[in-house]
């Protein structure tokens, strides 16, 4: 391609110099249909020797890659979500335990994909500096739907 670019951009300046040197007239008309043909022929060239299979290829490959940079855009965008999710859910078991006068040290809320196609928690794992964790696995359960079993609560000092 860059040759045929080169080509082309000679073959103008060099037509260019020689229309300049013609005088007005037959000849000059003559040499301008020349130079016409000439760089017609040069810009289609590249589309006449093109080997269709070669083409096909490429164009498999470039399918092929857009494709990978498809699913890879879709993973990437539903793991934020999953992280943003996951960070809201948190701040709201922190807003609602400051709330009910409970002290966090940390929250961790996991967040799973349901059949409904939303992002439920699924997980916590709190650490808290007070000893209500009774009131807390209960909001847990009542509030996000996380069933004690999938409930760690630390007690830390």
């Amino acid at each position: 391609m860059r040759d045929c670019i080169r080509d082309i951009c000679i073959l103008s300046v060099m037509g260019g110099t020689a229309l300049c040197l013609v005088p007005e007239g037959g000849a000059k008309r003559m040499l301008k249909t020349l130079i016409t043909m000439l760089l017609l022929g040069l810009i289609f060239h590249p589309f006449s020797v093109q080997n269709m299979e070669v083409y096909r290829l490429e164009l498999a490959k470039y399918r092929e890659k857009e494709q990978e940079l498809v699913y890879s855009g879709a993973e990437t965008r539903d793991e934020l979500n999953r992280l943003v999710m996951e960070r809201e859910y948190a701040a709201y078991v922190l807003e609602q335990a400051e709330k009910r006068g409970m002290l966090l040290d940390s929250v961790r809320i996991s967040v799973r994909w349901n059949t409904e196609g939303l992002w439920v928690p699924d997980r916590a794992l709190i650490v808290i500096r007070e000893g209500q964790k009774d009131e807390l696995c209960a909001m847990l359960t009542q509030d996000l739907g996380i069933p004690e079993e999938r409930q760690e609560v630390e007690i830390c000092d």
